[in-house]
């Protein structure tokens, strides 16, 4: 039996706040990759600046203002500001009060030599760092309300969600300021929207999904490749409710109306990326010119065992739930055998890529 939306929403709000605060006690406060770095400085020097500069540090480029700027997405440096500017206010407030062991608590140890590359030691690098413990708690929350629209019992919806939000992977990026799981939220909140679409149709939730693969692309443009899986899902809901007494060039204007709202959405963030990305660098780029330091030159049979069966990266390694796919994916299939599609050429999607 489905749940009342007010009763999914309490449960999906105590989710939140219970696994929000348990990654939160297991935070790091301080960075351990360059990337987390150049992504940090980019929300500092918003902040401080007014411009999306960083360090000349590793990955970075010349910009168009001959500062250094870091090929990464805008998107998550923008979200983290609030944080920012919080930590900002503590660490004026513990100063002013003279509390120097509680300015050494949040700051923790000094990670860097230069203050403008570090990777720990400062109160906003703390506050900052807890983005992900939020995020990763909101993309648990949006699983089980999910998972209850899918069908599944309650007991069995909250047990998966528990499963996910303590797998090494989810946990380990909980703690670090990456972009992967901005990037899994809002996947998740496209497609949730666009599944509610296929139950009741409303232009609303067309354009919520497509903002929600905006937020995802500004967040991180790699993403892009599951675009092609949202568009046919979206397509498959609206092509089988199709008006079967119009003309073929009534129905086509009628295809062409229900995909506006999401499609403009989309076009809307990947417009905003090109432009960041020339304010950046000065030329319209989608990637930001990411490629420029990437080589994408290993062998696909070699990228594909190492990610799948090395012995130090496979990724069964980091999610063993994942090996009991076919188990739990052969009940979900044959209820829901389109969204099944959908969830395969996403992952490989991901995995080709």
């Amino acid at each position: 039996m489905r749940q009342p939306d007010s009763t999914v929403g309490r449960a999906a709000f105590w989710i939140f706040l219970t696994f929000a605060a348990f990654y939160a006690g297991i935070t790091r406060g301080h960075f351990v990759s360059t990337d987390e770095v150049a992504v940090y400085q980019q929300a500092r020097s918003v902040w401080e600046n007014g411009d999306l500069s960083t360090a000349p540090i590793l990955n970075t480029l010349p910009g168009r203002d001959g500062k250094p700027h870091a090929p990464y997405n805008a998107g998550q440096s923008i979200a983290a500001l609030p944080l920012y500017g919080l930590g900002k206010a503590v660490r004026h407030a513990l100063e002013q009060t003279g509390r120097q062991d509680w300015l050494q608590t949040f700051a923790g140890p000094v990670v860097g030599s230069m203050e403008d590359r570090r990777w720990g030691g400062d109160v906003e690098i703390c506050f900052v760092n807890l983005f992900n413990c939020f995020v990763t708690a909101l993309l648990c929350a949006l699983y089980f309300a999910f998972a209850l629209r899918l069908g599944a019992a309650p007991t069995w919806a909250l047990a998966a969600t528990v499963m996910l939000g303590l797998t090494s992977h989810v946990v380990g990026f909980s703690t670090s300021f990456f972009q992967h799981s901005a990037e899994a939220l809002f996947l998740l909140w496209s497609f949730c929207f666009l599944f509610r679409d296929t139950q009741r149709p409303g232009w609303r939730r067309r354009m919520w999904a497509g903002w929600a693969a905006a937020a995802m692309l500004l967040v991180r443009f790699p993403s892009v490749i599951t675009l092609p899986a949202l568009t046919a899902y979206l397509m498959w809901g609206v092509w089988r409710r199709r008006p079967d007494d119009s003309s073929r060039g009534r129905t086509l204007a009628w295809t062409f109306a229900q995909l506006v709202a999401f499609g403009v959405a989309v076009v809307l963030g990947v417009g905003l990326n090109v432009l960041i990305n020339y304010w950046k660098f000065g030329t319209p780029s989608l990637a930001g010119s990411y490629a420029q330091l990437k080589r994408f030159d290993s062998p696909l049979l070699v990228s594909l065992y190492g990610f799948l069966l090395s012995p130090g990266e496979s990724i069964f390694l980091f999610t063993p739930l994942l090996a009991l796919a076919p188990w739990y994916m052969a009940s979900f299939s044959r209820r829901w055998r389109t969204e099944r599609f959908f969830l395969l050429l996403v992952g490989a999607s991901y995995l080709l890529f």
